[in-house]
């Protein structure tokens, strides 16, 4: 379940604020800030119902190339 997180937006202009505000110190205008609802998604749902794109089949270990990078070795 996501969580809900709420913001207070400027009814006037736009602007956005996390704590509720008198007035606007974008435009000025008094008592226009209003409180909107935003649900925010965790990654494991989002794994879970399959909007990440970077989503992957799992691979069976043997089947996994290493890569051809060369080891270094200090003396």
């Amino acid at each position: 379940m996501g969580k809900v997180k709420s913001t207070f937006v400027c009814q006037n202009c736009g602007a956005k604020s996390s704590k509720w505000v008198g007035k606007c110190p974008s435009c000025g205008e008094w008592n226009t800030f209003t409180e909107e609802v935003i649900k925010m998604t965790s990654t494991v749902e989002k794994i879970i119902s399959g909007t990440n794109n970077t989503t992957k089949k799992p691979q069976l270990i043997k089947d996994i190339q290493p890569l051809s990078n060369d080891r270094i070795y200090f003396k």
